[in-house]
């Protein structure tokens, strides 16, 4: 897949440096301006920055479901404040909103103003326009202002999803008093989101390498050195030289003459010399730019890109899929969602691992605003391994879709398809818990089987089994109770909302991170390899019912583009060193049913036998305690069918194990009078 180089922030040089040798890639479109700073403005404070305008010239009441109320507010997305401004207005309207920067004493050469924007939402992209005065503006009426004296000088109709840095070239205005206004003029959207505000005075000289167009994951052969450069100078650059070196390899230079490349221009090139590969193994190619007009670089920071590519030697591990689903208590047809991943996930059991993260209700966590933009456009729905479908058509207009969260039509058939993944890499999981001081400590170990590439991390998910609670946060709706089209739904006669919901799978805290903790794997790892282990520690809040918290633990590759992300493998464990760990691979042979479940009294436990076998069937509660064995001998072939009274057995969550000539089979179930 590419690699991109450029910034959604400014960064310190040594820091840039660490991260283009460490291979630590950026997204975006176009570099931003680099050079000395005229000014800059990245919204860290709580607040609107000292000296910024802000407009509401629309006056109209943002929907119920924006989270924060106003204009041009500063919020917090995926740990890192930015500036926002609503479009999703109740009734519908056109936002008609302005940010303008305080006055801002450009200097007597060539200026460059750059910024990073995102639409919240990928079906709903935001138009805005940038607009400059001259004069102290005000928009009392808009139109009458000074910042329409002149032509816009950035126009946006539709917004990408993913942060994009946008450059203007301000060489006009030289020596002038400026202000700078950002117009949100968006018709029944939901958000735009800005960052980064930023003025500089360019190098004459600077050109960054901004992406290179090359698979990570690739076969015996050989193949193209290619991709993208961008001239962030104030000169027009006419020749310069491309190099590329495989690992500590001969270095390899094409000198390119007869350019043309004006200021903030891109330039697309390909390698005269291609790289060759014939053995299995992870390998790093550095690509960089120098001699730019026959002299050095005015600023070697951005010059180089690495790219990693891998040659599989065709060995995988046991693997088991990811399931994030994405729902809230005011999702009237989430109740659907809920009945459908649990039948999927009790299907599937030995290769599934289900969460849910909850949006706009009282389970919602930090991390679920960031997860919803990238993934969750839509209630329910499920990624799978965070992995991007090309092949469906989701929102049913008749073009296939490039998506990661997935509609319900969709699950079973996608499902199906992953289940014959394999994985990479193994990943096992240790753990500590103090129960005086509910402090969890995780030990999370991958090891490799084959050779992976990229930017690849530790993630870990906690979650608890069931949460109920009280109030509109926690009663689901429930839009199948009464509806006549689905007379015979699960949730039919429920409620509607549904008082005392049981909630399963809720994901409670990301320790490491919604994307993971960047660095956390090399980027280059190998079967010879040692393991890799992250600990991390988490504190189960007294709220929490700790014999029904879960610890998730995976490992993922990233991308700044989402279509490339991947969960590798996943596992899942209780928070207890001893006791009832969630089973895995070959212990699900044969397969256990609970009927019926939920249980109130009498329930059937049910499974089917290959061979006589000896077999115990016994019953453990959620701290791995054994309640009762129902059954200890030899039974022949065939289906069998025990049963277990828990009238008198207490609420929560249980499971039973079929022990069938030494390895287990296990299934949770749920008693609930």
């Amino acid at each position: 897949m590419y690699s991109k180089l450029s910034l959604k922030y400014v960064i310190p040089i040594f820091s840039l440096l660490f991260m283009i040798n460490s291979g630590i890639l950026f997204a975006g479109n176009t570099f931003p301006c680099q050079g000395a700073t005229v000014f800059i403005e990245g919204f860290d404070a709580d607040s609107i920055p000292a000296g910024w305008q802000v407009y509401d010239v629309d006056s109209l009441t943002p929907n119920d479901k924006i989270t924060w109320r106003g204009y041009w507010q500063i919020k917090d997305v995926d740990g890192d404040n930015i500036v926002a401004n609503t479009s999703y207005y109740s009734p519908v309207g056109s936002s008609n909103d302005f940010l303008i920067t305080p006055a801002i004493i450009l200097p007597s050469q060539a200026a460059c103003l750059s910024f990073v924007a995102k639409s919240k939402d990928a079906k709903w992209l935001e138009s805005y326009e940038v607009r400059i005065s001259t004069s102290v503006p005000s928009v009392t009426d808009t139109f009458s202002s000074s910042l329409f004296a002149n032509t816009a000088l950035f126009d946006e109709n539709s917004e990408e999803s993913d942060w994009t840095t946008h450059t203007i070239d301000l060489s006009a205005y030289a020596d002038d008093t400026v202000y700078i206004a950002f117009w949100h003029n968006a018709n029944d959207k939901i958000a735009i989101y800005l960052d980064q505000v930023m003025i500089t005075t360019p190098n004459a000289l600077d050109v960054a390498m901004t992406s290179l167009d090359m698979d990570n994951n690739i076969a015996q052969g050989s193949y193209d050195v290619k991709g993208s450069l961008e001239n962030i100078g104030s000169s027009t650059i006419t020749e310069l030289n491309v190099n590329w070196q495989l690992d500590n390899g001969s270095i390899q230079t094409d000198n390119l003459t007869g350019l043309s490349i004006a200021p903030y221009s891109s330039y697309e090139f390909t390698h005269s010399k291609q790289f060759t590969l014939s053995d299995a193994g992870a390998y790093s190619i550095t690509v960089w730019t120098d001699n730019l007009n026959s002299q050095s670089d005015g600023n070697v920071v951005n010059d180089t890109l690495i790219h990693y590519v891998s040659i599989s030697n065709g060995e995988s591990t046991y693997k088991r899929m990811l399931i994030e689903g994405y729902t809230g208590a005011w999702c009237g047809v989430c109740t659907d969602g809920d009945y459908r991943i649990d039948t999927l996930h009790k299907n599937h059991e030995d290769k599934t691992i289900i969460t849910q993260v909850h949006y706009l209700d009282a389970m919602e966590i930090d991390e679920s605003q960031g997860l919803i933009d990238d993934y969750g456009n839509q209630f329910p729905a499920i990624s799978i391994d965070r992995i991007t479908w090309k092949d469906i058509d989701d929102d049913k207009d008749g073009k296939l879709d490039t998506i990661v969260a997935i509609s319900r039509d969709f699950w079973d058939s996608k499902i199906t398809e992953r289940l014959n993944a394999t994985a990479p890499v193994d990943i096992s999981m240790t753990k500590t818990y103090n129960s005086t001081t509910r402090e969890l400590s995780v030990s999370l170990t991958a090891d490799f089987v084959d050779y992976v590439v990229g930017d690849v991390r530790f993630l870990a998910w906690i979650k608890e089994n069931i949460v109920t609670g009280t109030g509109n946060g926690y009663d689901q709706q429930n839009f199948y109770n009464d509806h006549p089209q689905y007379p015979n739904h699960p949730m039919k006669g429920l409620g509607h909302p549904i008082v005392g919901y049981e909630h399963l799978d809720v994901i409670r805290e990301l320790p490491l991170g919604a994307w993971g903790e960047e660095g956390s794997i090399p980027s280059k790892s190998s079967p010879d390899d040692n393991a890799v282990t992250k600990t991390f520690t988490y504190t189960i809040p007294s709220t929490y019912d700790e014999s029904l918290i879960r610890v998730i633990g995976a490992v993922y590759r990233h991308d700044d583009d989402k279509s490339s992300r991947e969960i590798l493998n996943a596992t899942i464990g209780t928070i207890w060193t001893t006791g009832v760990n969630e089973p895995k691979g070959s212990f699900y042979s044969p397969k256990v049913t609970v009927y019926p479940n939920p249980v109130k009294g009498l329930s059937s436990v049910e499974f089917n036998l290959d061979n006589t076998s000896n077999v115990a069937v016994d019953i453990y509660n959620a701290l791995g305690q054994k309640l009762i064995r129902l059954k200890e001998g030899t039974l022949t072939s065939g289906n069998h069918v025990l049963y277990f009274d828990a009238t008198e057995v207490p609420n929560g969550l249980y499971f039973v194990s079929v022990n069938v000539d030494g390895s287990n089979s296990m299934s949770k179930f749920i008693v609930s009078h």
